[in-house]
């Protein structure tokens, strides 16, 4: 898995570990969690810009384009994870 570091507007970081990502409409998604295991906290980010070294993403907010990442992400995790 590969781990990745997010930075918030205060300038903290948090780590995640990328599970999987996807491409819908042009766009590049990644399928993030904050751990392994029970407790784990699953987000939805959708590449805004960058290049390989230093890529900004941004989480997926609008209902109907996460219910359609969303379900990508199932199958492909064969709906082992729950994205609520």
């Amino acid at each position: 898995m590969e781990k990745i570091v997010l930075l918030d507007e205060n300038g903290e970081e948090s780590e995640l570990y990328i599970l999987s990502e996807t491409m819908l409409g042009g766009r590049k998604y990644y399928l993030a969690a904050d751990g392994c295991g029970e407790n784990e906290k699953d987000y939805i980010f959708r590449e805004a810009s960058g290049d390989e070294e230093n890529i900004m993403i941004e989480e997926v907010d609008d209902d109907t384009e996460f219910d359609a990442v969303s379900k990508i992400f199932e199958e492909l995790m064969s709906g082992e994870s729950d994205f609520t």
